[in-house]
C-alpha cells in the first residue's frame, strides 16, 4: 500500500486524514507557455515544484542545468490572474566515505 497520495502526490503520514493542498496552474513561458497542474500551499512553492517535476521527469535537469528560470508564470486553478515568479535552482553536491575492510 502506498502511503503518497493519488491526486497530488503528497506522502501521507498512515494515522492522519489528509487534505491535498491547493491546486495551482504553472506555465513556463520561455519552454513552450502551456500550463500544468501543481498542488501546492501557495503560488510561489507551486513555481518552484513545477520546476523540480520538471526537472525530474525528464532527466534533463534543465532548470538547474540553467540556474533557474527567469520568469514562471502561475495562477490559481480556474483563474485568470497571473503571478510572475523567478526561481532560482542548484545542484548541490553531497559526499560520503565508508571505511573499506
Amino acid at each position: 500500500m502506498s502511503h503518497y497520495c493519488k491526486t497530488c502526490d503528497t506522502y501521507m503520514l498512515p494515522s492522519r486524514n489528509h487534505v491535498c493542498p491547493p491546486k495551482w496552474e504553472v506555465s513556463d513561458p520561455e519552454y513552450g507557455g502551456g500550463w500544468t497542474t501543481i498542488y501546492a500551499l501557495n503560488a510561489s512553492q507551486a513555481a518552484e515544484e513545477f520546476c523540480k517535476q520538471d526537472d525530474v521527469a525528464s532527466a534533463d535537469y534543465t532548470y538547474v542545468r540553467n540556474g533557474g528560470a527567469d520568469k514562471i508564470l502561475v495562477r490559481p486553478f480556474g483563474s485568470e490572474e497571473i503571478e510572475e515568479f523567478q526561481v532560482c535552482a542548484e545542484s548541490v553536491p553531497e559526499y560520503s566515505a565508508r571505511r573499506i575492510q
